[in-house]
């Protein structure tokens, strides 16, 4: 599996009892039941293509503006959540809420789970070195400070973010074996 599987996969839970959940908002959201495997497989590869479409699309605002682009991917940002919203919310219009809820560890750790390690590692130390960029940017003050500021901020909850994933990923090999 990709990263854009396991990002997807971080939205969704499976109960003990089979049941297959829907979190649009991942864990800081509430989540609903889907009916079918069917459903499911649908709801997974749109939310999948949504994900994707849109981390492309702020790269290349963010590549093709440079330093602009931080303003104008925030600005992008209402642009692509407001039909995810509205989809959302048909979506799951006829689908019955969830009782259960998604935890932040759940969601990572579903994530994790379809990452390798290797695939881990490697986003952990791109994020680390980028957090360190954003350091020099912001320090040298090469360009705009304001770049450095959010590329440190960015990168660095990512690093943590990675650094849970591979705890979770280990604590799963563990459980396994």
């Amino acid at each position: 599996m990709g990263y854009f599987d396991s990002l997807t996969n971080s939205y969704f839970k499976r109960t003990r009892d089979g049941r297959r959940l829907f979190f649009p908002w991942g864990w800081m959201g509430r989540g609903y039941v889907i009916p079918t495997e069917n459903g499911f497989q649908k709801l997974h590869r749109a939310v999948r293509r949504y994900l994707r479409i849109t981390f492309y699309l702020l790269m290349a605002v963010y590549a093709a503006l440079a330093g602009a682009g931080a303003f104008y991917g925030a600005v992008l940002l209402p642009v692509l959540l407001v039909p995810y919203a509205l989809w959302v919310r048909a979506k799951c219009r006829h689908m019955h809420r969830a009782t259960e809820k998604l935890t932040f560890e759940e969601s990572i750790a579903n994530q994790a789970r379809e990452m390798s390690m290797l695939m881990l590692w490697s986003l952990e130390i791109c994020s680390i070195l980028f957090a360190i960029f954003g350091m020099i940017i912001f320090i040298t003050g090469l360009r705009n400070r304001l770049i450095g500021l959010i590329g440190i901020f960015f990168f660095g909850f990512a690093a943590i973010i990675f650094v849970k994933m591979i705890v979770a990923k280990e604590r799963q090999h563990i459980r396994h074996n």
